[in-house]
C-alpha cells in the first residue's frame, strides 16, 4: 500500500504529474520510484515504465521534480529506481542520494535524451539520441541510442551519461497536439494508451520488458552459482559472466526502446 501516491491505473498516472510536496514515511520492499521531468523526450518512457511496474503489481511513486525526487529518495531503500529526463551539461543534484541508494542493491534505471540544442514544444512527444543506463550489481551498463554510437560499455560504479564524443541528431516528432489544447501533457499521455496501434504499441514495449528483466535475472544467478566467491579462482569469472549479463540487458532495453519508438512513429494520426 502506497504511503501517499499509488497509482494503479491510467488515472493514477495522470495524477503523478502533481509534485510531492511534503514528506512521507519510510518505502516499504516492493516499492518503485519513478520521477520524470515529463519533457518531450521522456513523456513515452514514462508511461510505458509505470505499465511496466503496474503489470508486475508494484505500487509506483510518482514524481516530477527534483525537489521531490530527492525527498523521496530519503526514505528508501527502494526496490526499483528509474529517472527519465532530458540531458543537462550540469551534475544532476539527485546524483549522490541515488549513488547511496544503488550501493544498498536498488536497481536504478535511467533514460536520459538529448535535444542536441534544439527546442522542443511541450506540445510533443518525441524520439531523440539517448543514454541508456542501468546500475546493477555495482556496476554500470550504459548504451547511446545512436546508430554510430559505440557499443554498451560497462564500468565499476555507478557513473552517469556525459555524451561525449556521441553523435548528436535533431529529435524527430512522434505524437504532437494542436496548439489550443488546454493541458498538452494529460492529451498526450491519453493517446499513449488510445486503443489501438498505440495501446498495442505498449503492451508490446511491456512484453520486450518483461524478458529483458527475466533473462537477466536468469543470467546473474546462474553467474553467481556457477562462480561462487570464494573461492578467490572464481573472482574474474564471476565478474566477466555479470559484465555479460549487464551488457545483453542493456542491449535488450535498447531494441525494446528502438521498437516502441518505431511502432508508435508507425501508428496513424488517429485511430
Amino acid at each position: 500500500m502506497s504511503k501517499f501516491l499509488e497509482s494503479k491505473n491510467r488515472i493514477g498516472l495522470l495524477g503523478g504529474l502533481i509534485s510531492l510536496t511534503f514528506a512521507i514515511a519510510a518505502a516499504d520492499a516492493g516499492d518503485v520510484l519513478l520521477y520524470s521531468d515529463h519533457s518531450p523526450g521522456s513523456l513515452a518512457a514514462y508511461v510505458a515504465w509505470n505499465e511496466y511496474f503496474e503489470e508486475n503489481e508494484d505500487v509506483v511513486f510518482l514524481v516530477n521534480t527534483t525537489g521531490a525526487f530527492e525527498t523521496l529518495l530519503g526514505t528508501g531503500p527502494w526496490d526499483h529506481v528509474v529517472v527519465l529526463e532530458r540531458f543537462s551539461t550540469s551534475q544532476p543534484s539527485y546524483l549522490g542520494l541515488l549513488q547511496d541508494e544503488a550501493w544498498m542493491g536498488t536497481p536504478v534505471d535511467f533514460e536520459i535524451w538529448h535535444d542536441n540544442n534544439v527546442a522542443q514544444s511541450d506540445r510533443t512527444i518525441v524520439s531523440a539520441v539517448s543514454a541508456l543506463v542501468a546500475w546493477r550489481d555495482e556496476r554500470t551498463a550504459m548504451k547511446y541510442t545512436n546508430r554510430t554510437a559505440p557499443p554498451a560499455c560497462i564500468e565499476v560504479g555507478f557513473g552517469f551519461p556525459g555524451f561525449e564524443s556521441i553523435e548528436l541528431a535533431s529529435p524527430s516528432i512522434l505524437l504532437e497536439v494542436p496548439p489550443s489544447t488546454e493541458n498538452a501533457i494529460l492529451s498526450l499521455i491519453s493517446l499513449l494508451y488510445e486503443p489501438g496501434c498505440r495501446g498495442e504499441c505498449l503492451e508490446d514495449w511491456k512484453k520486450d520488458m518483461g524478458i529483458c528483466t527475466t533473462n537477466y535475472n536468469t543470467h546473474t544467478g546462474n553467474c553467481y552459482a556457477a562462480y561462487p566467491v570464494p573461492p578467490a579462482k572464481d573472482i574474474e569469472n564471476q565478474t566477466n559472466c555479470l559484465n555479460t549479463a549487464a551488457t545483453d540487458q542493456i542491449n535488450c532495453r535498447n531494441g525494446a526502446r528502438n521498437r516502441y519508438n518505431t511502432c508508435l512513429a508507425a501508428c496513424p494520426p488517429s485511430q
